[in-house]
């Protein structure tokens, strides 16, 4: 074996581990891109959950003075 078989086999390994980088490459920018899009849509859904526990909260709340006015008004209806 000589010095360009040598340099035969070293262009040739550098050739397919480039095209195998490059095909990695390719894929890792893909599942970044997946994963920013599932990232986006997990803050979306955790943002909607956060606001819903605050309707279910409010709508207790409004529940709750809602019983109270009605007991103090019957309470104050009853002493007429």
């Amino acid at each position: 074996m000589d010095i360009d078989d040598v340099n035969a086999r070293v262009t040739t390994h550098e050739k397919i581990c480039s095209e195998r980088y490059q095909g990695i490459d390719a894929q890792l920018k893909a599942m970044a891109k997946t994963l920013d899009a599932q990232t986006g849509m997990l803050e979306a859904w955790t943002t909607a959950k956060t606001g819903g526990n605050f309707v279910i909260w409010l709508g207790k709340l409004l529940v709750g003075i809602g019983v109270i006015v009605i007991a103090v008004k019957t309470g104050f209806a009853g002493l007429k």
